[in-house]
């Protein structure tokens, strides 16, 4: 439970589907935005390699054109895990809410999220450095200050999300795919965790 200044505490409640779609609306405009930057769209070119020119190369790439004006070059492909709040196993009702078409989404295995390792160990690292505050500052604070905190700890704490940190985790992704291939989709290895 988190206490803040002139509010009696309450238990955390979960994040409902439709929050879940309302912030991934947001986060896709915020995405599709920063895709018209010419820079941005460079270090994608750059990571993945030239966008192909030729319309029928292309046509295998393209979306259902999210952003207005057209195709772009490289977009974006989304993933989520299963929670319910996801859509559940496939994803359709949030995929169907988001205007997405299953050539959008990264369907993951049942039981391997951990392609998601990226994410979930800057999380993991986020949280756990957010409850060593909280428990070494143990006051009741306004809610700004717990966000300001958060966002201190996430842009300015280097080992929580920085460049060499991440990309340690994705170096790490092409063997894992081969683990999660060697069980079907299932589990991977305890060492790929």
């Amino acid at each position: 439970m988190l206490q803040t200044k002139g509010r009696h505490p309450k238990p955390a409640k979960g994040v409902t589907q439709e929050e879940f779609v309302n912030f991934m609306r947001r986060a896709m405009t915020r995405v599709y935005e920063l895709m018209r930057d010419p820079t941005v769209r460079l270090h994608w070119e750059t990571a993945l390699g030239p966008c192909p020119s030729d319309d029928r190369t292309r046509a295998r790439y393209e979306m259902s054109g999210k952003p207005a004006g057209g195709w772009m070059g490289w977009e974006p492909i989304w993933s989520f895990d299963h929670p319910t709040i996801h859509g559940g196993r496939d994803g359709k009702p949030v995929l169907t809410a988001l205007g997405l078409s299953s050539s959008e989404h990264f369907q993951l295995t049942a039981n391997s999220c951990d392609l998601h390792r990226v994410i979930e160990h800057t999380h993991a690292r986020l949280v756990g450095r957010f409850q060593s505050w909280l428990y070494e500052d143990c006051q009741a604070y306004d809610m700004q200050v717990y966000k300001d905190k958060l966002k201190s700890i996430f842009y300015h704490d280097n080992p929580v999300a920085n460049p060499q940190v991440i990309a340690s985790d994705v170096e790490k992704l092409p063997e894992l795919c081969e683990a999660i291939l060697e069980v079907e989709g299932g589990w991977p290895r305890k060492a790929f965790r």
